[in-house]
């Protein structure tokens, strides 16, 4: 609640970045000086910043991709829109797209008699399509994105990830992370064009925290920041740069703390203990937390995926999902990323 004492109170006087006074006009006078700025709020209520603990400000942002599916919509309505995207990404490869929900998608495919990818193959069969389902936990693709990835119909489930087939072929869907390394292919540089592509970053940070400011967010959390998308040449750390890059530039107009995603084991790795402590020690080389208190960005948090969500059927349960809503057989209880070991206290993982 508000303290008796400032209901009605019309003037804050600040000094040295903190608020020395809150209460009336008249009380206000002796803190204004020849050095003092005043403002007129005209009225304007003023209220405590707010601190969002999870967003993703950045992938939110970005002008990277085009087609921008809607729920209201079937997708063969909106067919011709990914259509018109074929050539207009400048900074990268592939054509990327995001929007769709992932029932509206099996049931609108079902309904054309076509597996997905089919759906994306008459767009192009010759240009990698990917599309982000509106969670971001399944992504939709077509043949050429498979091939991309040398995915087959005989590929293995990833850890953490399930990639979806119709009569045993795989047919366009990948759940989970299964589909994190064609997103990570994706989203790289075009050859040529790293100075374009900095410079998309650059203004999705500035596009990120313009909304940020109008929405009255003073702090907040990015979850999951990718360190190995987009630049990845060595001694280069992806979207970590680009939040850095921005502090240096002054970009920042709220407090920031990223939580480096820890990346799913690649399918068909040998020594999965040897892949996670080469992880770790790349993650915890990029951990900072700046001396200055003025400073805007932290990099002291990381991101764990255990299991998926429900509305992929990934979330681990106890029991089996209903069988409509299964996953084949041994993924019937969900999809684990990671067994619950990793969160114990002590965990060197």
């Amino acid at each position: 609640g508000i303290n008796a004492e400032y209901m009605g109170a019309d003037t804050i006087a600040v000094k040295n970045g903190r608020i020395v006074y809150v209460g009336g006009r008249d009380g206000g006078q002796e803190y204004i000086d020849v050095a003092s700025t005043t403002v007129d709020l005209l009225q304007q209520t003023v209220v405590p910043g707010l601190v969002d603990i999870h967003l993703h400000a950045l992938e939110a942002a970005l002008s990277i991709g085009c087609q921008k599916f809607t729920q209201t919509e079937t997708l063969q309505s909106q067919k011709n829109k990914l259509v018109e995207c074929l050539g207009t990404q400048s900074v990268v490869e592939w054509v990327i797209g995001s929007g769709h929900g992932i029932a509206q998608l099996r049931s609108e495919m079902a309904s054309l008699n076509l597996m997905p990818k089919e759906f994306l193959d008459d767009i192009s069969a010759t240009k990698p399509i990917l599309i982000l389902e509106e969670t971001s936990h399944s992504i939709w693709c077509n043949s050429k994105a498979l091939e991309k990835m040398g995915i087959t119909d005989s590929t293995a489930n990833p850890p953490g990830g399930f990639i979806d087939r119709t009569e045993g072929e795989a047919n366009g869907i990948l759940l989970e992370s299964a589909g994190d390394a064609m997103l990570d292919m994706a989203y790289s540089v075009a050859p040529g064009k790293k100075a374009e592509y900095d410079a998309v970053m650059a203004e999705g940070v500035r596009s990120a925290m313009k909304t940020l400011r109008e929405n009255g967010i003073t702090s907040f959390t990015n979850g999951r920041v990718y360190w190995k998308r987009g630049n990845t040449a060595p001694g280069q750390n992806g979207y970590v740069d680009h939040w850095v890059a921005a502090e240096q530039r002054g970009d920042l107009t709220a407090r920031v703390r990223l939580a480096l995603w820890t990346y799913p084991v690649p399918v068909n790795t040998p020594d999965i203990a040897a892949y996670d402590s080469k992880q770790m020690s790349d993650i915890s080389a990029l951990y900072s937390v700046p001396a200055d208190p003025a400073s805007l960005l932290r990099i002291d948090m990381i991101k764990i995926y255990v299991d998926g969500i429900t509305t992929q059927s990934t979330a681990m349960f106890f029991d089996p999902y209903m069988p409509d809503k299964a996953l084949p057989a041994p993924n019937e209880l969900g999809v684990e990323y990671r067994t619950l070991s990793v969160l114990r206290p002590g965990a060197t993982w």
